[in-house]
């Protein structure tokens, strides 16, 4: 079920992705971090409806035909709270990476948590 309209932009890391940066971000001297200690991480602003393709892409259209749309006014509101995007060029200056595409965090989440 999904709650909110699929032109609905939102940023996403997944699990792996988070750990390895966290990782990353501890090794980091600190003096490279200047009086500025906090990083946005990367990851991908997404719309819902580019994560349905994704699923269609790896899991194919008859997965991705499951989804169902039901919109929710209190769901949306918490979602629309969150940021769709935001920069993150200074943690890739520092060499912290990210998701590249949402296909690679369904492929990533079937060979951690499915397999």
């Amino acid at each position: 079920m999904c709650p909110v309209d699929g032109n609905t932009r939102v940023w996403l890391l997944s699990p792996h992705s988070a750990g390895d940066a966290l990782i990353a971000g501890w090794k980091i001297e600190r003096a490279r971090l200047g009086d500025r200690p906090v990083i946005n991480l990367p990851g991908l602003s997404v719309s819902v409806n580019e994560m349905v393709d994704a699923l269609s892409e790896v899991a194919g259209d008859e997965i991705a035909s499951r989804v169902e749309w039901q919109l929710e006014l209190r769901i949306e509101k918490i979602v629309y709270s969150w940021p769709g995007a935001w920069n993150t060029d200074r943690a890739q200056q520092l060499g912290l990476t990210g998701d590249k595409t949402f296909a690679d965090v369904i492929r990533a989440y079937i060979a951690d948590d499915l397999n």
